[in-house]
C-alpha cells in the first residue's frame, strides 16, 4: 500500500522551535539538580567514569600525553588502559577553565556536569535539525524529546558523572550516521562521516559494528547510483583512511606503533581501515562503462578479498577479541560479572527492568518502522533515509545479542527513527485525517518515547515486592558499565571512603569494584580494578573467596600488600571465603583490625607475630 505524504499543517515550525527550547531546557535542569547533589550523584558513578576522571587528573597534573597508566593500581607495575586522552581533552579543558579559579575538587565537579551536558545539548541539536531537514519538523520535535527520554541517552551514558568514552563515541556515530543519509553536499558530508567514524574508532572499537555498517553503505549507495553518493564516496574513504592514521599517531607513543593492539586504534585496524578505503577508490576508478551495480560491486570486493589476504597475518590475532591473552577462568569473570560484556539473555535475565527500558523501546521502533517502510507509508528520498537507519539499527540489535554494550549503535538511531514513526502519526492527526490515526498515534509513543515511564509504572504497580528485591540485590543498572549494587555497595561513598586517609599510605587490596573509589578517594594505593589489560588487577579483586588462611596470607605478601579492606556484611564468593568470614564479624587468628571510625569499612594487617 501506498500512501501519498502528509503535508506539514501549519503551527509546525512553531512546535519544533518550543521543543528544542524544551527539550535542551529539561537536561539544563537535570544537570543542575544532580550536580547540586553531586556527591550523590557521583557515588553511582561506573568504574569507568570514576577512573576517566583519575586520568584527567593525572594528566593535568603532569602525566605524559601518551601514558594511559594508572600508577596507583598495582604501583611499580601500574595498570594499562586500552583509553583515549581524546576524552581526557575535553573534560581536563573544561577542569583546567575551572581550575583557574576554583579549587582542584571543585573544578573537577564541574567537569563531570558540564562534559556530559554540552555532549547531550549537541546531541539534542544534532539529531533535531538534521531529522528536521530530512524528514520533517514534527519528526524533528519527537526526535529530540526521544533523546530526552530514552534511558541509554538521558538516565544512561549522559548522567551527570557519566565520564567514560560512550557518551562522545554516540555523538560521533549519530553524526556519521546522519551524514551518510544527507544528500546535499554530499563530498563534505561524506568527509564529515568518515573523520567522525574514525574518531569514534580512535575513542573505542565498540564502534567497529557501527562503522562497518555505515562504510558499507556508503559503498551501495554508489554502486546502485543514489544522488551524489560517488563523490561522497570518494570524500569518506579519503578522510576515513587520513583521520585513522591521523588520530592513531596523535594519541599513540612511537615505541608503540608496531604493536598490534586488538583493543584500541592500532595497526589491525588502521589496515582495515586501509583496505576498506582503496575497496571503495577502485570502485570509483572503473570506466563509465563498467560503473553498474554488479562490476562496481565486483571492483570492491576483488580489492577488499586481495587486501585482506595479505594483511591476514596482522588481521588474524584480532579474531579471538582483545581478551584472548588472558587466562580462561578471568575470561569467564569478564564475560559474566563485567556487566557491559554481559549477552543481551544474561542482561535481560539478571536486570529484566533496565533490559526492557533500554531495549523495549528500540525493539518497538525498528519492528514499527520496518512496516511502515514495507508498506510503502513512506516515498522519495525520506524512504532511502530511513531504510539505511534501519539497518544500522538492526545490526545494533544484532550485535547486542552477542555484547548488551552494543545498545551505543542503536542508541544512534532510536531518536530520528522514533521521530519518523511518531512524527508520521502527528503529522496525520494534526492535518485532521481519520480518528485511527489519533489511536495510532497515542499507540506508538506510548510503544516507544513513553515505553519506559510505562515499564517503571507497572512493575511499580504489579510487581513492587519483586522490583524493589530486584533493586536491593542487583541494583538498577542505569548505566551499562556501572558495577551492580550488593557487594561492597554500603562502602562505596566517598565520604566514608574518606576516613582511610587517616591510616598511613600503603598499597590496600579491595574487592574488584571498589578499587578505583579507593584510590580516588584516598591517598592509598590499590591492587584491584576490573579492567582486561590486568589478569592481575581483576583476579586480586577475587582473594577474598579463598578459604585457607594461611593461602590468602601468602598471597596478600606475594602481592606487596600493607593491608586489606572487606566491607561489613558483604558475601565474597561464598560463606566461607575469608572476606565472607571477617565480614560477617567472625574474628580470624593472624589478621589485626584497624579501627578508622567508619563502622563499615573494616580494613586488617596481618598480624605481627605472624
Amino acid at each position: 500500500m501506498q500512501t501519498a505524504p502528509v503535508p506539514e499543517p501549519p503551527g509546525m515550525q512553531k512546535l519544533f522551535k518550543v521543543a528544542v527550547l524544551l527539550a535542551v531546557a529539561i537536561v539544563v535542569f537535570r544537570a543542575v539538580a544532580s550536580g547540586l547533589s553531586f556527591n550523590a550523584a557521583f557515588a553511582e558513578a561506573g568504574n569507568d567514569d570514576i577512573m576517566r576522571l583519575m586520568s584527567v587528573r593525572d594528566w593535568l597534573g603532569g602525566q605524559n600525553w601518551f601514558d594511559m597508566t594508572q600508577h596507583r593500581i598495582l604501583p611499580g607495575e601500574g595498570l594499562s588502559l586500552h583509553w583515549s586522552r581524546y576524552v581526557d581533552l575535553g573534560i581536563g579543558g573544561i577542569v583546567g577553565l575551572f581550575a583557574l579559579v576554583l579549587p582542584m575538587t571543585v573544578a573537577e565537579q564541574f567537569g563531570a556536569v558540564l562534559w556530559p551536558l554540552l555532549l547531550i545539548v549537541s546531541l539534542i541539536l544534532c539529531v533535531g535539525f538534521t531529522t528536521r531537514h530530512l524528514l520533517g519538523s514534527a519528526a524533528g520535535a519527537v526526535s529530540m524529546f526521544m533523546v530526552v527520554c530514552y534511558p541509554p541517552l538521558a538516565l544512561g551514558y549522559f548522567g551527570t558523572g557519566q565520564l567514560d568514552h560512550h557518551n562522545l563515541q554516540i555523538v560521533l556515530m549519530t553524526v556519521a550516521v546522519l551524514a551518510l543519509v544527507r544528500i546535499d553536499r554530499t563530498a563534505i558530508f561524506g568527509a564529515v562521516s568518515g573523520i567522525a567514524a574514525a574518531l569514534s574508532l580512535a575513542i573505542g572499537l565498540e564502534a567497529l559494528f557501527m562503522v562497518a555498517a555505515v562504510s558499507v553503505l556508503h559503498v551501495f549507495d554508489a554502486a546502485f547510483g543514489r544522488a551524489g553518493a560517488r563523490p561522497r564516496l570518494m570524500a569518506f574513504c579519503i578522510a576515513i583512511f587520513g583521520s585513522s592514521v591521523l588520530f592513531f599517531l596523535a594519541q599513540t607513543p612511537s615505541a608503540e606503533w608496531m604493536v598490534h593492539h586488538c583493543d584500541e586504534l592500532a595497526l589491525p585496524f588502521i589496515a582495515i581501515a586501509g583496505i576498506g578505503a582503496a575497496s571503495g577508490l577502485a570502485g570509483l576508478a572503473l570506466p563509465q562503462k563498467l560503473r553498474g551495480p554488479a562490476p562496481f560491486l565486483g571492483a570492491v570486493s576483488l580489492v577488499a578479498v586481495i587486501g585482506f589476504a595479505v594483511a591476514w597475518p596482522l588481521l588474524s590475532p584480532c579474531l579471538q577479541a582483545p581478551y584472548a591473552n588472558l587466562p580462561e577462568e578471568t575470561q569467564a569473570i569478564i564475560s559474566s560479572r563485567i556487566v557491559e560484556a554481559l549477552p543481551l539473555a544474561d542482561f535481560i535475565e539478571r536486570y529484566p527492568s533496565n533490559a526492557a527500558s533500554y531495549f523495549g523501546p528500540a525493539i518497538a521502533v525498528l519492528v514499527i518502522a520496518s512496516v511502515m517502510l514495507a508498506r510503502g507509508i513512506t516515498q522519495g528520498a525520506a524512504r532511502s533515509v530511513i531504510g539505511h537507519l534501519l539497518v544500522v539499527g538492526w545490526i545494533g540489535m544484532l550485535a547486542s545479542v552477542w555484547q548488551m554494550r552494543q545498545v551505543v549503535i542503536l542508541a544512534t538511531v532510536v531518536p530520528v527513527l522514533t521521530g519518523y514513526v511518531v512524527g508520521h502519526f502527528l503529522t496525520a492527526r494534526m492535518a485532521g485525517r481519520s480518528g485511527r490515526s489519533q489511536l495510532a498515534l497515542y499507540a506508538v509513543t506510548a510503544l516507544t518515547v513513553f515505553q519506559p515511564v510505562l515499564l517503571v509504572g507497572a512493575e511499580s504497580i504489579f510487581a513492587p515486592s519483586q522490583a524493589q528485591a530486584q533493586v536491593q540485590s542487583k541494583g538498577q543498572v542505569n548505566h551499562a558499565t556501572k558495577p551492580a549494587r550488593g557487594q561492597d555497595a554500603q562502602c562505596y561513598d566517598f565520604a566514608k571512603l574518606d576516613a582511610l586517609n587517616k591510616i598511613e599510605p600503603g598499597t590496600l587490596l579491595t574487592g574488584l569494584n571498589l578499587g578505583p573509589r579507593m584510590i580516588m578517594a584516598t591517598h592509598h594505593a590499590g591492587l584491584s580494578a576490573p579492567y582486561h589489560r590486568s589478569d592481575a588487577a581483576l583476579t586480586n579483586g577475587f582473594a577474598y573467596q579463598l578459604t585457607d588462611v594461611q593461602a590468602f596470607q601468602e598471597r596478600l605478601n606475594a602481592l606487596g600488600a600493607d593491608m586489606f579492606l572487606v566491607c561489613r556484611n558483604s558475601v565474597y564468593g561464598s560463606a566461607d571465603g575469608i572476606g565472607s568470614r571477617l565480614a560477617a564479624g567472625e574474628t580470624i587468628a593472624g589478621f589485626t583490625q584497624l579501627d578508622v571510625g567508619v563502622p563499615d569499612l573494616m580494613v586488617f594487617r596481618i598480624a605481627e607475630d605472624q
